[in-house]
């Protein structure tokens, strides 16, 4: 029923009658928004199950998300090494494992093992609307308690985006490096501080609060405008990741488990043109 109720939505339901559907982002919204709201019934024992679990939104069309090169990637990582701050090794761990911004900066030190070489991913921290956690369906901790009261928004510690998302990185050597100095960089700014990250977060302030990712942001594109690289948004460091794993395997399932989607379809529908060279080289040797 609610997926034929988005399928007329796309086709037809404009409120102001003229011809056409929602946009894909209008239809994401509303989808997220009962996905809320049906969360909560489903918490308040009032029905089984989500039923918007099973809704399949249309992949919009558009223009090509810009991914960096190979050679950027390099030398992006290769500059980011030499620079101790918290950005700077956060975009390496962002371009060498494909998480999420908010993954990356609701890591917590519990979750990273240097000896063995795996993070776990198991949270994420947003900026979202006040909210009563304790009624909510899914465990979240506001962290910014030390804001004012009068915010009309906070910083949660809350679930991934699905089931999958939950899971272990092994991580390369490059981020293994990022992850020692950040290590180092948090045990300097620490010392002395009894209080200091109440949640053991990997990315904070000197002050331990939670990094806001705008830090995180304007990090990356200040390393762009040093090497004089076309700027892109952070999260083209997922895409990059994403791009590049594909040209090296064609191991659908393996690639989706690593970025999180909730099914290898997704990975497809996202990643799918990266194919193209290898259809072209199949194609002349028919």
């Amino acid at each position: 029923m609610l997926q034929n109720f988005f399928n007329e939505k796309l086709v037809s339901g404009r409120a102001d009658r003229k011809s056409g559907g929602l946009s894909p982002k209008t239809l994401k919204n509303m989808k997220y928004m009962l996905h809320v709201a049906f969360d909560q019934a489903y918490y308040d024992e009032l029905i089984p199950s989500n039923p918007v679990n099973g809704v399949r939104l249309p992949v919009p069309d558009g223009p090509e998300q810009r991914v960096l090169r190979s050679e950027e990637k390099e030398l992006v990582c290769a500059h980011a090494a030499t620079i101790r701050t918290f950005s700077a090794q956060g975009v390496i761990l962002l371009l060498t494992c494909g998480l999420r911004r908010g993954e990356l900066l609701g890591l917590q030190w519990q979750d990273v093992d240097l000896e063995n070489g795996i993070m776990k991913i198991r949270h994420t921290l947003s900026r979202l609307k006040k909210f009563d956690t304790t009624k909510s369906a899914y465990t979240y901790i506001q962290l910014d308690t030390y804001a004012p009261e009068t915010n009309q928004t906070a910083i949660y510690l809350g679930p991934v985006k699905t089931r999958k998302a939950v899971r272990t990185i092994y991580l390369p050597e490059r981020a293994k490096e990022a992850l020692l100095m950040l290590h180092e960089i948090s045990a300097e700014i620490s010392e002395g501080k009894s209080e200091f990250n109440p949640h053991n977060l990997v990315f904070c302030t000197e002050d331990g609060h939670p990094l806001d990712a705008k830090v995180l942001e304007d990090g990356f594109q200040q390393i762009l405008a040093y090497l004089h690289l076309k700027s892109v948004n952070l999260h083209a460091t997922r895409h990059t990741f994403a791009t590049e794993a594909l040209q090296k395997t064609t191991d659908i399932i393996t690639v989706s488990e690593i970025l999180g989607h909730a099914k290898p379809s997704t990975t497809l529908d996202m990643y799918g043109h990266t194919f193209d060279d290898r259809k072209r080289a199949l194609m002349s040797q028919m």
